[in-house]
C-alpha cells in the first residue's frame, strides 16, 4: 500500500509538473481560496483561543463568574468580572492554584508640561510573579508587597513606553510619576517581551490597591458586589482545569448565601485574550459570519479547480481508457487521481501559507486606534487547520472530475473522437460556474448593503446641525475634583468660552452626542411602570446649539436649572409612544429613582446615539449648577475648527494646567461610531470581489477550454460562410446563459440569506432592490468580460487549420 502511494504521488508530481500552466492556475486559485480562509482562522484563533505569551501558557486560566437569579450589582465593564473581595475569598481558598492574580483598566493621566493621557493596568502585586513577567530595569512588584490600602505608590513602567517617554534613561528608576495628581515611584522597567495577559499592553503598571487615589469617585475596593476585575490563575501541577473549577464552585456556592436570590456558577476558562462568556456570546455569531464568507469564497474556488480538473481530464481520457483496457480497476484510477487532487490542494496551502502570515496583521492595521499587539505568527494549530482545508478542499474538488474521468466511453477514447457537442452537455462543468457565480452574487450582495448602508448612514440627517460642533472634557472626577471645585471650574470656563469670539455657542451634557447613552426606567400615571427611555442632562443653551427645533411648548431657562423641581423636555418619539394623540405638556412622570418631572417641552427627534437611526424615547431634564462633575461642553465654532479646537485648550488650560482637556469636533464621535460599519464593509467588499474574480476566472477558464474542444465546429461554421460576429454571440450566449442562471439563483438565496444581516442595516431593508439590481448587473458585467476574451479568440480560427488538423 506505501509503496502503491509513494508511487501515486511521483506520478501526480510528474504530471502537475508536466502541464505547468494548469497547475499554476490551480495553484493560485486554491493558494487565494486556502490561504485566505487559514488567514481569518489565524485571526480569530489568536485573539480568541492562542495561548497567552507567558511563561508555561498551558497551566494559566481565566475566571469569570455566571450570575443568575434576581439581585442588585453594579458593573463595572461586564458582568462576568469579580470584585475584590470575591478575588481575595478564591485566593486564599482555592487550593488548586499556585496563584490568583486579578487586574483592572483604569485611566490615568501623567502629569508635566504637557499632560497626557496613558494606559494604565491595576494588578494585584503577584500579577507578575504568576505570569512569569520579569525586568529589563529595576524590579517589578514582591508578593505580599501591596495588600494595604493606599499605602504602596509604586509603578513598572512597560518597556515601549520606557523608550517612548523616557528616551531609555537608565536613570528612571527611582524619580517621580504624577498619575491623577498622584504621585508614584518607578520601581522598575518590564521585560522587552512582557504583555502580560491584555492585548493592548499597558503603559504601566500600578498596584490594585492604588485604587482609590486613582479613581476617589469610586471605591471598588470596598464593594463586596461590583464586577470590575479581571482574574487569572495558574493551575498547580498534577491539577486539572475541571478540578479547579469544581473548587471554585463550592466556594462561589458559599459566597452566595450572602446575596438573596442568586447563583453563581464559575467559569475556568484555558488563558487567552477573550474568552469570558459575554465576549463569546456577542463575538461567536460575528465570527460565523466571517468563517462562513471565506468558506464560500473556498467554495468558490473548489468549484474553479473542479472545472479546470474537468478540462484536463478530456484530454486524458485516452491515457484513462488505456489504463482501463489494460485491466486497472475503476476504483484505482480514482484514487490515483484523487491522489493528484490532494497534492495539488497541499501545495495550494502551503503557498496560501504567504496569506496566514502577512494578512492577520494587515487586516489589523486597516482598522484604526485600536493598538493591540497579538501575536499572529502561524503555530502547531494553524498548520494542522490548513492541512485539514487542504485534504477536505483536494477531496471535494478532486471527487468529481475522478468519478467523471473514468466513465469514458473506451471506444470513442481510444479512437480519440472529440466531442462537438454544445456546452450545455457537459452539465458537471455548467452546474460548477452556475454554483460560483450564485455564491459570489450572494457574498456581492452583502456586501453592497454593508456599502449601502454606510452610505446612508454617513448621508442620513441626524435632526440637527453637526457642522462647527466641538465636544470639550476634561474628566474632573478622576482629578481628585468634588462637585463644588468641579462646578466653580466650569462656571468658569462656561463664561470665558461664552467670551471667546470663536465661539457662537456653549452648552453643557451629561451625554454628548456619539459619546454614550443613559438608559432609565419610568412610570407614568394611568400608562404603565419600568417603561423604558433614554434620558440626558444638559444646560438651556442645549437645544439652541445644536439647532434641535422646539416643536411644542419652551426649553429650559436658568432658573429652571436653580430649581429642584428638574422640568423635562421630551423628543417627539416620547410624546408618540407614550402619549399618543394627546397633549404631553403638563403630564408628570417618575424616574426608578423616584425623582419625578413635568413636561414644559416637546423637542424633535435626533440621532445621537447610533448614526442612521433616530434615538425613540427620550427625555432631557437641566443640569444643576451645583453638579456639573462629569458633563461634556458643546460647542458651536464659528468656522476654522482647528483653530477654534486649539484655542479651546489653552482656555481650559489656563484654569488648571495639570488637567487633561479633551477637545475635538463632534464629526470626529461619528466618525469613531461608523469605524466598525466601515471596517465591515471593507472586509466584505474585499471578499466577495476575491469570489467575483474566481468566478470570472472560472467562467473564462471553462469557455477558453470549450474554444479548444470546438475548434473543428467553429471552423466548420467559418467555412460555411458563419461570420465573425455569429461565431462571438455563440460562444458568449453560451456563457452568459450559465451566469444568468447562477445570477437568478443568488439572488434568491441572497433574499433569504440576508434577512439575518437587517440589525446591521442602518434606515435600510435587507431586500434593497437598488442593492440587489446594481450587484446583478456588475455580476452579469463580469461574466460578460470573462465571456468575451475566449469568444474573441474563437473569432480567430482559421477553418483551413482547424479542418487540416481535425
Amino acid at each position: 500500500m506505501l509503496t502503491s502511494t509513494l508511487h501515486d504521488l511521483r506520478y501526480s508530481l510528474r504530471a502537475l509538473l508536466k502541464h505547468r500552466n494548469f497547475t499554476a492556475a490551480a495553484l493560485l486559485t486554491l493558494a487565494l481560496g486556502i490561504g485566505i480562509n487559514t488567514s481569518i482562522f489565524t485571526l480569530l484563533y489568536s485573539v480568541a483561543f492562542r495561548p497567552l505569551p507567558v511563561k508555561d501558557p498551558d497551566r494559566v486560566v481565566n475566571v469569570y463568574q455566571i450570575l443568575d437569579g434576581e439581585f442588585s450589582r453594579q458593573v463595572e465593564g461586564n458582568v462576568a468580572l469579580l470584585s475584590y473581595p470575591e478575588y481575595l475569598n478564591y485566593r486564599d481558598r482555592v487550593g488548586g492554584l499556585s496563584g490568583l492574580a486579578a487586574s483592572a483598566d483604569v485611566k490615568l493621566y501623567l502629569g508635566g508640561n504637557n499632560v497626557e493621557k496613558i494606559n494604565g493596568l491595576l494588578v494585584t502585586d503577584n500579577y507578575f510573579s504568576l505570569l512569569g513577567g520579569s525586568s529589563s530595569l529595576g524590579r517589578t512588584f514582591f508578593d505580599k508587597e501591596c495588600q494595604t490600602a493606599l499605602q504602596c505608590p509604586v509603578a513598572v513602567l512597560s518597556h515601549s513606553f520606557w523608550q517612548r517617554r523616557f528616551g531609555s534613561d537608565q536613570s528612571v528608576i527611582g524619580t517621580s510619576l504624577t498619575l491623577n495628581r498622584q504621585r508614584f515611584t518607578v520601581i522598575g522597567v518590564a521585560a522587552r517581551d512582557f504583555a502580560g495577559a491584555e492585548m493592548t499592553v499597558p503603559d504601566v503598571w500600578l498596584p490594585v490597591t492604588m485604587q482609590p487615589a486613582l479613581m476617589p469617585e469610586n471605591k471598588f475596593l470596598e464593594l463586596p458586589d461590583c464586577s470590575w476585575l479581571s482574574v487569572i490563575g495558574r493551575l498547580k501541577d498534577g491539577v486539572s482545569l475541571q478540578q479547579v473549577q469544581a473548587e471554585m464552585q463550592l466556594v462561589a456556592a458559599q459566597m452566595d448565601h450572602n446575596y438573596a436570590g442568586r447563583k453563581t456558577t464559575v467559569n475556568v476558562m484555558p488563558g487567552s485574550y477573550l474568552n469570558s462568556p459575554e465576549v463569546r456570546s456577542e463575538g461567536t455569531p460575528i465570527a460565523i459570519l466571517v468563517m462562513a464568507a471565506v468558506g464560500l469564497v473556498l467554495l468558490i474556488a473548489c468549484a474553479n479547480v473542479s472545472n479546470l480538473m474537468l478540462a484536463r481530464s478530456a484530454a486524458r481520457r485516452k491515457e484513462i481508457a488505456v489504463r482501463l483496457a489494460l485491466g486497472a480497476s475503476r476504483s484505482r484510477l480514482i484514487r490515483l487521481l484523487l491522489t493528484e487532487s490532494l497534492l495539488l490542494a497541499v501545495l495550494g496551502g502551503i503557498v496560501g501559507l504567504v496569506f496566514a502570515v502577512y494578512l492577520p496583521p494587515i487586516l489589523f492595521s486597516v482598522i484604526p486606534e485600536i493598538g493591540l499587539d497579538i501575536d499572529f505568527k502561524p503555530n502547531a494549530t494553524v498548520f494542522a487547520y490548513m492541512f485539514l482545508v487542504s485534504l477536505i478542499t483536494g477531496v471535494v474538488f478532486g471527487l468529481a472530475p475522478a468519478i467523471e474521468s473514468t466513465k469514458s466511453n473506451l471506444t470513442d477514447a481510444l479512437k480519440s473522437t472529440r466531442s462537438t457537442g454544445r456546452v450545455s452537455q457537459s452539465r458537471l462543468r455548467n452546474l460548477l460556474v452556475i454554483g460560483q457565480v450564485a455564491v459570489s452574487l450572494v457574498l456581492l450582495i452583502g456586501a453592497g448593503l454593508l456599502v449601502r448602508t454606510l452610505q446612508q448612514a454617513q448621508s442620513t440627517d441626524l435632526g440637527f446641525d453637526q457642522k462647527n460642533l466641538l465636544v470639550l472634557s476634561m474628566d474632573l472626577t478622576t482629578q481628585g475634583y468634588d462637585e463644588a471645585r468641579a462646578a466653580t471650574l466650569y462656571a468658569q470656563l462656561a463664561e470665558r468660552l461664552k467670551a471667546a469670539p470663536a465661539i457662537s455657542s456653549v452648552s453643557l451634557a451629561e451625554v454628548a452626542p456619539f459619546s454614550g447613552a443613559r438608559e432609565t426606567t419610568i412610570d407614568i400615571e394611568n400608562r404603565g411602570s419600568s417603561l423604558s427611555a433614554g434620558a440626558n442632562m444638559v444646560s438651556a443653551e442645549y437645544f439652541q446649539t445644536l439647532g434641535i427645533p422646539i416643536r411644542r411648548g419652551r426649553q429650559f431657562t436658568e432658573a429652571d436649572a436653580r430649581s429642584g423641581e428638574l422640568p423635562a423636555v421630551i423628543s417627539q418619539a416620547m410624546a408618540n409612544r407614550f402619549w399618543p394623540g394627546a397633549d404631553p405638556i403638563g403630564q408628570r412622570f417618575k424616574e426608578s429613582a423616584g425623582t419625578s418631572h413635568e413636561i414644559i417641552g416637546v423637542v424633535a427627534d435626533i440621532s445621537s446615539r447610533q448614526v442612521g437611526k433616530f434615538d425613540g424615547p427620550l427625555f432631557y431634564t437641566p443640569a444643576p449648577p451645583a453638579k456639573l462633575s462629569g458633563l461634556s461642553f458643546v460647542l458651536r465654532a464659528n468656522g476654522n475648527l482647528p483653530a477654534t479646537v486649539s484655542a479651546v485648550r489653552e482656555v481650559a488650560r489656563s484654569l488648571d494646567k495639570d488637567a487633561f482637556v479633551s477637545a475635538e469636533p463632534l464629526e470626529e464621535n461619528v466618525r469613531r461610531m461608523l469605524e466598525p460599519a466601515r471596517t465591515g464593509a471593507w472586509f466584505s467588499g474585499t471578499v466577495s470581489l476575491l469570489a467575483l474574480l474566481i468566478a470570472a476566472t472560472g467562467i473564462y477558464g471553462m469557455l477558453s477550454y470549450h474554444v479548444v474542444e470546438r475548434t473543428s465546429e467553429i471552423g466548420i461554421r467559418m467555412a460555411l460562410g458563419a461570420q465573425r460576429r455569429n461565431v462571438l454571440l455563440l460562444i458568449v450566449s453560451d456563457g452568459m446563459k450559465l451566469a444568468a442562471i447562477g445570477t437568478g439563483i443568488g439572488i434568491v438565496v441572497a433574499l433569504a440569506l440576508t434577512r439575518v444581516m437587517s440589525s446591521l442595516l442602518f434606515g435600510l431593508g435587507s431586500t434593497d432592490v437598488l442593492t440587489f439590481i446594481t450587484v446583478s448587473l456588475v455580476a452579469l458585467f463580469v461574466a460578460l468580460l470573462a465571456c468575451y476574451i475566449p469568444a474573441r479568440r474563437a473569432t480567430k480560427v482559421d477553418p483551413l487549420i482547424a479542418l487540416r488538423n481535425d
